[in-house]
């Protein structure tokens, strides 16, 4: 939180309670005149009394500021504020101009006028006016240079409140009166100093105040120094001038002892102040020094794990490559006996053939004949079957294997794909299935992708298959296809939802292991789908999950890499509008 944002609360309160103050101060000048007491209306009995006028433009002064004393405040409070500023700016006005060009018909004679006797308002307090509804017209403008117009007609304000109440300090009326006029009254002085204040505070964030509530050591000696500018220099000048009226000392020694004091004064002030700049510069340079420390120890820390991490991933992939050649050569080494076991079998199942027609021609006893024709035709022919079957198995298994291994091992051409294209391709393969099992289909919005097309496509043709063989044949199939929510920036997501057999939650993350089936019985297969499935988004740098229950059906979660940002087309951001659900259906022919 920035110094500023600190202060905020605080200048917030000062704010309010100058816009309070300023209209109490201008209803108690009222009460004053309306039951005739000189206290309210002037603070100390025989000073100049606030003119009632006067004290209306307070009150509206203060409500205005009170209407507008937060940043972006309501438009209703907007419209009210800005509109008692204008009746502000418009009374100065109109007293001014009076003042000047003599007009009959004054501001300052509106209210009260039979009591007012001599009481005018004094020019320069309608000069004050004047500012001061400015300022609140242009509260929140500022001009190209960032200087706010608002603080200008503050800081104005102020230095002449502030001459009014030093000349009422010391008795110098020319400070706070103007020739042939009326001076400002005391009160009138004090609530234009508040005011000023409360404009400057109510925006803390701006002009002047930045560096007021800034935290480096600039704002910190403005917030030292100032007050003491301030405070320090009629509190000592208003003793010297004690003194002397008392008799104490003279004109020489009195001026003598003001200047010491305030030199004495000041480098007490600047010495206070450098020494907590000082301290706060030592204490940002521990924080630095340990911020410095923390980043090296932290960076140190990174690369070390990065070393780790990048020993463990190249001993993965060593592993992985010494697994997939493992898998390629044994599977090419079985190769060659399985086709000699094939061979042999059939060079058997001839061999029996010839030797079932050799006994038929033989003369031999009835008995030898039907003893030797079982053993042909059901021990041996069944072995021979046998032998053949599990031939054909184990030859699967082994393009199972020769596929995943390809998988692992195959280079992959990465585009730009339009994934939506890729699943109807997929479909339209799979319309006879679709059409036969009654299975209705929808495909969604799908947004575009970056990887293979090929491998993509295989992805979706294993589990767009998988959810056609595992439906429930006990009602009619659905399957859908649709984009998820990524769970990471830059991914494209997809979900291929059925409404099959499901899978029970021990057996969700064994489905992605090679020869892993949980419904062997339903569809034929050898149980490495889903285990490429996974080798080939991992390979994208992807990942695949499933959702699913036993009996309710199954979803499998599938993320890809997104298009990067340079290949991106209207059509693609519209694609990943996932409210506006674009959809077609494929409506089997029942």
């Amino acid at each position: 939180m920035t110094t500023a944002a600190c202060w905020r609360p605080l200048l917030r309160t000062l704010t309010a309670a100058v816009s309070a103050a300023a209209v109490l101060g201008g209803a108690f000048a009222l009460a004053g005149w309306t039951i005739g007491s000189d206290v309210l209306k002037s603070l100390v009995p025989g000073l100049v009394a606030m003119n009632p006028a006067t004290a209306v433009l307070f009150v509206l002064a203060g409500s205005s500021l009170w209407l507008l004393r937060v940043e972006c405040p309501a438009p209703a409070g907007a419209r009210t504020g800005a509109a008692l500023a204008a009746l502000v700016a418009f009374g100065g006005t109109w007293q001014l101009m009076s003042d000047l060009c003599g007009w009959s018909i004054r501001f300052d004679g509106l209210l009260f006028a039979p009591s007012l006797g001599g009481n005018r308002m004094a020019p320069n307090t309608a000069l004050h006016f004047l500012l001061t509804g400015s300022g609140l017209l242009l509260v929140d403008r500022s001009t190209r240079r960032g200087l706010p117009p608002a603080q200008v007609s503050a800081l104005l304000m102020l230095a002449g409140s502030a001459l009014a109440l030093v000349g009422y300090l010391f008795g110098a009326q020319p400070l706070y009166g103007v020739p042939s006029f009326i001076p400002m009254a005391l009160n009138t002085a004090a609530l234009f100093a508040l005011l000023a204040v409360g404009l400057l505070a109510a925006r803390p964030g701006r002009g002047v105040m930045v560096l007021l509530t800034a935290s480096g050591a600039g704002g910190l000696m403005v917030r030292r120094l100032v007050p003491v500018a301030l405070i320090l220099p009629p509190i000592l000048g208003g003793l010297q001038l004690a003194g002397q009226q008392a008799g104490l000392y003279g004109t020489e020694f009195g001026t003598s002892l003001f200047v010491a004091a305030s030199m004495a004064v000041f480098l007490a002030a600047i010495w206070w102040t450098g020494r907590a700049i000082d301290q706060a510069d030592r204490a940002r340079q521990r924080a630095e020094e340990e911020l410095r420390q923390a980043h090296d120890a932290l960076e140190r820390r990174v690369q070390e794990r990065t070393a780790e991490l990048l020993t463990a991933n190249s001993e993965l992939d060593q592993k992985n490559r010494e697994n997939e050649m493992f898998v390629y050569s044994v599977s090419h080494d079985l190769r060659s006996p399985l086709v000699n076991l094939q061979g042999f079998s059939r060079e058997l199942e001839l061999a029996c053939r010839d030797l079932r027609e050799l006994i038929s021609g033989l003369e031999c006893s009835p008995a030898l004949r039907a003893q030797a024709t079982p053993l042909i035709d059901e021990n041996i022919g069944e072995a021979i079957r046998f032998i053949q079957s599990g031939v054909l198995r184990l030859s699967g298994i082994i393009d199972s294997l020769l596929r995943l291994s390809r998988a692992g091992r195959v280079e992959y051409r990465m585009e730009h794909l339009e994934v939506s294209d890729i699943v109807s391709r997929v479909i339209e393969s799979l319309s006879l299935t679709i059409s036969d099992g009654g299975v209705q289909v929808q495909v969604r919005e799908l947004p575009p992708a970056y990887g293979d097309a090929s491998a993509v496509e295989q992805v979706f043709a294993n589990l767009i298959g998988n959810a056609l063989k595992y439906l429930d044949p006990g009602r009619p199939g659905e399957i859908e296809i649709g984009a998820a929510t990524p769970d990471g920036q830059g991914q494209s997501a997809y979900y291929v939802r059925d409404n099959g057999l499901g899978i029970d939650s021990v057996y969700h993350a064994k489905i992605f292991q090679a020869f892993q089936r949980v419904h062997p019985e339903a569809a034929p297969g050898d149980g490495m789908g889903l285990a490429i499935v996974r080798r080939v988004v991992e390979r994208h740098g992807g990942h695949v999950r499933v959702e699913s229950t036993a009996g309710a059906g199954s979803t499998f979660f599938v993320a890809l890499p997104g298009p990067p940002a340079r290949n991106a087309t209207p059509r693609d951001s519209l694609s990943r509008d996932l409210e506006r659900q674009e959809q077609f259906v494929w409506q089997p022919n029942r």
